[in-house]
């Protein structure tokens, strides 16, 4: 089997509301959705955060490096394609993630199993799921705000995992967002703070001595680095997961010498490939350390990339990341990303276990073709001049 050519296009989809973090706002999102076409009639499909650069990038390494290359040569073909995580030029790990993930497809449908099972096995079939809390643009009481979007998410979806994400309002709000969540939810369910890298070391011991006793899960990415990181692990007894400061295997080993982390949540996105998130799961098992995974606002075709990885990585035991709940709509057939009882379903079809839905691409193709991209308004509210 070979590849014969690459498609590549642009959609938005827009959130069910703007949603804002200490570092970001946006009201929709704009993807790539790359498809694979082999000279056996296989189309595999892969999905990452999308432009104009990175589609004609997808193009370029797609239609030249990819063509006439035999899709079950993934450890090669991502070798060859070096992006950050190996500290060489080449194709950014956005890139190499949507590509990568459409080879897997392909593997998978050309056998008949689904990716997970050929990424170890099947370890369980429904992956528990995290819903991030975000304060909504324009809000006069930020904190009651937060408290019923828990609320209706955990009613409608049955989330046990919620993740604030702090840093909007002003310091300090956060402590009452912890203490008012954890009343309204109860002792059962489990609470992350995420204020993306924005407080100070000081700002965090502050904070986190403040909410020790509501017993939260971790402080995700609460300053921003490893040494900064590694500072504040030592003062406060909370764990610390990140997706910011280790996001390559060079990383990795110098956060858990400094003991500057306890949780690594991975992204195919970040880290490149399926396979390379796959090996951060066994590195992260050999030092002992924890792992999750990383939301990237994915659709259904990302979605399901992720669901694979998890449910064959045993030692993945957090409720992981997913926006899928507040999207407006989706690109995918045969299989949807539904939460019920805060967990979704693992596709159980080859491949990836999706098929474009046609109408809807169109539908969203046509948005971006009128619209252009969405892009977040990459900010810190607080600290204004933090604009790029």
């Amino acid at each position: 089997m070979k590849v014969i050519s690459v498609e590549a296009d642009l959609i938005n989809i827009p959130h069910r509301q703007a949603v804002a973090s200490a570092s970001s706002r946006s009201t929709g999102m704009t993807k790539v959705i790359a498809q694979v076409h082999t000279d056996e009639g296989i189309t595999g499909l892969g999905e990452a955060p999308g432009n104009e650069e990175i589609r004609a990038a997808v193009l370029r390494v797609g239609n030249g490096f990819l063509k006439g290359r035999d899709p079950f040569d993934i450890e090669r073909i991502v070798e060859m394609m070096p992006g950050p995580h190996k500290g060489l030029y080449g194709p950014n790990t956005t890139v190499q993630s949507a590509i990568e993930m459409a080879l897997w497809d392909i593997i998978g449908k050309s056998v008949g199993r689904s990716v997970c099972e050929l990424l170890g096995g099947r370890y369980r079939d429904r992956i528990l799921i995290s819903a991030p809390i975000f304060d909504t643009t324009g809000t006069s009481d930020p904190v009651q705000a937060q408290i019923e979007s828990a609320q209706q998410a955990a009613a409608a979806f049955g989330f046990k995992t919620f993740k604030p994400k702090a840093g909007v309002g002003k310091p300090g709000c956060e402590i009452a967002v912890v203490t008012a969540l954890r009343k309204a939810l109860g002792d059962d369910v489990n609470l992350r703070l995420d204020p993306n890298g924005a407080w100070s070391v000081e700002e965090a011991i502050w904070i986190a001595q403040r909410t020790e006793e509501y017993h939260m899960e971790w402080l995700e990415d609460p300053v921003w680095g490893i040494e900064a990181s590694a500072r504040l692990r030592a003062s406060i007894h909370m764990p610390i997961a990140t997706n910011m400061f280790v996001r390559n295997f060079d990383q990795l080993p110098v956060a858990a010498r400094l003991n500057a982390v306890d949780v690594v949540l991975g992204d195919p996105r970040i880290w490149g490939s399926m396979l390379t998130t796959k090996k951060l799961g066994h590195a992260l098992e050999a030092l002992a350390l924890g792992f999750c995974m990383h939301s990237s606002a994915e659709l259904g075709i990302g979605m399901a990339a992720k669901l694979h990885i998890a449910a064959s990585s045993p030692n993945l035991s957090y409720a992981i990341d997913a926006t899928c709940w507040f999207h407006s709509g989706d690109i995918v057939a045969g299989w949807t990303p539904k939460v019920v009882d805060g967990s979704i379903a693992v596709p159980s079809r080859p491949g990836l276990g999706v098929e474009l839905d046609r109408d809807a691409f169109a539908k969203y193709k046509a948005l971006h073709e009128k619209e252009g991209d969405y892009h977040a308004q990459h900010t810190y509210p607080l600290r204004p001049h933090w604009s790029y």
